[in-house]
């Protein structure tokens, strides 16, 4: 369905003035101040749809994604209403501006799914290591160093340290690395399950 604000959902105190547009019965709003409302409102300040492209012709890619050529804006979001969809300014600064035929909602889904990827990629990855022996006050020094790393948006990877008879025994080693977890005071989720590899278990955390 296409992406329009329904008046009536939005709080009586963050409305100004609100026309309809005479052409597509769209709900629009007069004034920037009222514009700059609808944004905070909506969350949506990071594109613009339909109504709201200010080009008088977009290069449309159709809901396919095939290039269907230059298109009057306002023919342009006829043919997405036709199809039930949202016309989306893609590439604002090409000539003329590069829109898509797309479902608003599941665009912005995958906009926010590409950018959440991205921001994971350019985590640093940082290791903390400790001993299956490990005293708690060493446990300790390892966990305010994770909760640090944690903090600054960093990936943590969790190395436990075998030795010897105790790789065999795996269920210890999994009630150490849970006795070590349970210190970290910081909420954390697990983006890599624990493991036994190489010479002891390895896994991989980061902040909530």
């Amino acid at each position: 369905m296409p992406f329009y604000i329904k008046p009536d959902t939005i709080p009586q105190e963050n409305l100004c003035s609100l026309e309809e547009d005479t052409n597509t019965k769209i709900p629009r709003y007069k004034g920037s101040a009222c514009f700059f409302c609808l944004l905070t409102i909506t969350g949506i300040h990071r594109h613009i749809l339909n109504n709201r492209i200010r080009a008088e012709k977009v290069r449309v890619i159709d809901k396919d994604g095939e290039n269907i050529g230059v298109m009057v804006t306002s023919d342009a979001i006829s043919k997405a209403m036709e199809d039930d969809l949202d016309l989306v300014l893609a590439v604002p600064d090409a000539d003329p501006p590069i829109a898509k035929i797309v479902d608003f909602d599941k665009y912005r889904y995958q906009q926010e799914k590409e950018a959440r990827k991205q921001k994971q990629r350019q985590q640093e990855l940082k290791h903390i290591r400790f001993s299956a022996r490990s005293a708690e006050n060493d446990m300790q020094t390892q966990v305010k160093k994770i909760e640090k790393f944690l903090a600054k948006g960093d990936r943590v990877e969790i190395i436990l340290r075998l030795r010897g008879r105790e790789r065999g025994n795996k269920e210890w080693a999994k009630m150490r690395l849970d006795t070590f977890l349970n210190m970290i005071e910081t909420e954390y989720k697990v983006i890599a399950a624990p493991k036994f590899a190489g010479m002891g278990m390895i896994m991989q955390i980061v902040s909530k």
